[in-house]
């Protein structure tokens, strides 16, 4: 049958039916038909494209198209490619502005308002799309739109029958068909129906627009966290800024500037890894049950989003690893298997399993760049927003982030759990999100008692990515400078729309205790010094001395503990049966470290009155000041 459509159809398959193949990513021949008066280049079922300029010859458009869906393929590694048409590459492109227009009947958005009520996520009502970009228009008949999110989603009008500004799923390639829906779709035709279920945009069949809801007078928060992921071999979606518009029976609205971000799913993998390695198991990592702790095998963890009818309402059935490819196939062993390992691993031997059962780099990265984001709403602070895949071929796994709403100092004035924005944590703090994080998977490797390799090369990686001016406000202001020069006159929110107008501004509140949006320039400024004050590095000597009878009970600079991965550190042979009546002092002996501040007393034990230690077996001993739950402890490891 597609075959059949491409002489039919002609050019509509530069942009209909352009889905990226694994093994041959080369796009269609082009054809098409100029409209009778000679305006518009006919794609097919009320599809069309023209110039804005309307003194533009319209033939050149076939030759301007074929420009555009050209395939830019870019290998990254050994994993990791680009395969992206130019036409979706320039809707990402920050430079360009963008405007999309919503055509919608009031009809439709009461639809959408009936799919929420009945908690019927997954429902598209129908709408129309006009997106502006580059001097060319596309205007696409019978799109899919639905509501995005999960704490986001509300009623589309408020009492006085204004709209309130969602997160938006569009389809193009909706089919308006499951069994949920209240109506029923009738599409002109077989080739009609064959034909929207082949439609894409430049190879892409959904995309996401988010709102600003966090009041972020830069916009720019959740696009700067994905290009930062994105420019440290950490696959993330693309995304960009877009005035969108809502047009309602012919009543136009300005909803503002949204943020349009890549969907998450088949066609992103192959577009990003090559096509031996992508067609593994990608699963959703969310907020049911206590989330994705990475910690529990229970089998009613693992399954595939539903929905299910209870007393003539929906209920959406969501699960903690929620299953995104191989629906028929995959029977969850692959993620089980990786929570076996990351429950049953030593810590000593976690460096070993995070080699041999991830892609390391790019989790060691995903690791570092999500603490410098400091969102308390994704996997490390929340259990949450991130999505799991496994590489076909290798089963190693990769984690990929989703909704950075929350990052770089965002929080709405909702405040934020850590109480300063997530500024002053340090790398291996356990709590940078909504609780204390004690998920084995993150003690065992970068947290305080985690695997000091892994931390080696976290806080390695942390570095990197500050010394390559990621957390620098002179290139997010280069960002900034782009959309503000774009956007600033299409924030004018429409009459009809129940929305606060937010300016652009690289200023809003300094100080990290404030439940507002803090300053980018002054988060940033924060993170790194609380950063600096614990990153590795040699031979930094740290508030802290041994004492002890065998150096006299003094100072010596060779028994100063210094700063290693950012805990005070001391490593020294200590004989058994010997009482070392040994202390950890700070610099003015305001605090002695004894037997009562230790974590484990396996290796030592208290002699005397004094609470002096005698260590049980003689060898090499590692000796370190430790911060758990905010109080400071003495860790003894045996070395050798």
């Amino acid at each position: 049958m597609k075959k059949i459509l491409i002489f039919v159809l002609g050019f509509v398959l530069i942009l209909s039916s352009c889905k990226l193949n694994n093994d041959n990513p080369n796009q269609d021949d082009i054809s098409g038909d100029i409209s009778n008066d000679n305006n518009k280049y006919v794609l097919g079922f009320g599809d069309y494209i023209y110039y804005k300029d309307n003194t533009k010859d319209i033939s050149n458009i076939v030759n301007d198209i074929n420009n555009l869906n050209n395939i830019v393929k870019k290998e990254i590694n050994d994993i990791y490619e680009s395969k992206y048409q130019q036409g979706l590459l320039d809707l990402f492109n920050i430079n360009n502005e963008i405007k999309m227009t919503i055509n919608i009947s009031n009809e439709q958005l009461e639809t959408l308002d009936e799919y929420h009520a009945q908690n019927n996520k997954e429902s598209y009502a129908v709408c129309s799309l006009d997106i502006e970009l580059k001097g060319i228009v596309y205007h696409y008949e019978n799109v899919g739109i639905r509501q995005k999110g999960n704490t986001s989603r509300g009623e589309i009008f408020d009492d006085n029958k204004n709209i309130m500004l969602r997160h938006y799923k569009l389809s193009f390639s909706e089919e308006f068909d499951d069994k949920y829906r209240s109506d029923k779709f009738e599409f002109e035709s077989v080739e009609h129906q064959e034909y929207q279920k082949d439609r894409t945009f430049f190879g892409m069949e959904k995309f996401n627009i988010r709102w600003n809801r966090n009041e972020d007078a830069t916009y720019l928060k959740e696009y700067y966290s994905y290009e930062m992921y994105r420019a440290n071999n950490v696959l993330a979606p693309l995304s960009n800024l877009m005035n969108v518009n809502m047009n309602i029976d012919g009543n136009n609205q300005n909803l503002g500037v949204y943020l349009a971000v890549e969907d998450i799913g088949k066609e992103f993998l192959k577009r990003n890894i090559k096509a031996e390695y992508n067609k593994g198991d990608l699963y959703k990592l969310g907020w049911a049950y206590q989330g994705a702790r990475l910690d529990n095998l229970s089998s009613d963890l693992f399954g595939i989003e539903e929905q299910v009818k209870e007393h003539n309402r929906y209920k959406q059935i969501c699960y903690p690893y929620d299953l995104k490819t191989n629906k028929k196939t995959s029977n969850h062993e692959t993620i089980k298997s990786f929570i076996n390992s990351i429950i049953y691993t030593n810590v000593s031997d976690y460096y070993d399993f995070f080699v041999s059962e991830t892609y390391y780099d790019s989790v060691i990265n995903y690791l570092a760049i999500s603490y410098l984001l400091g969102d308390p709403d994704d996997l490390r602070g929340n259990y949450n927003n991130t999505y799991l895949y496994f590489i076909s071929g290798t089963n190693q796994a990769i984690f990929i982030p989703t909704d950075n709403d929350r990052a770089l100092g965002s929080t709405g004035g909702t405040g934020n759990p850590t109480s300063h924005h997530g500024a002053l944590n340090n790398p291996f703090d356990n709590h940078t999100g909504y609780s204390i994080n004690d998920s084995i998977f993150f003690k065992n490797s970068i947290l305080e008692d985690g695997n000091d390799k892994i931390k080696e090369d976290y806080i390695k990686a942390i570095n990197n990515i500050i010394d390559n001016d990621w957390m620098s406000i002179s290139k997010f202001e280069s960002y900034f400078n782009i959309v503000k020069n774009n956007y600033s006159d299409n924030l004018r929110i429409g009459n009809k729309v129940n929305a606060k107008e937010i300016p652009f501004n690289l200023i809003e509140i300094n100080d990290p205790s404030n439940g507002w949006n803090m300053t980018i320039s002054e988060y940033m400024r924060l993170k790194v010094l609380t950063f600096n004050n614990y990153k590795t590095t040699e031979n930094v000597i740290s508030k802290y001395y041994f004492r002890s009878d065998i150096n006299n009970w003094d100072a010596l600079m060779n028994y100063n503990l210094t700063l290693v991965n950012g805990i005070p550190t001391i490593e020294l042979y200590l004989e058994n049966n010997v009482n070392y009546r040994f202390k950890i002092a700070t610099n003015n002996w305001s605090d002695e470290f004894n037997y009562t501040h230790l974590v484990d007393n396996s290796l030592c034990e208290s002699v005397g009155n004094n609470k002096n230690i005698m260590v049980k077996e003689s060898g090499k001993y590692k000796i370190q000041i430790i911060t758990i739950n905010n109080e400071e402890k003495l860790k003894i490891t045996k070395i050798s």
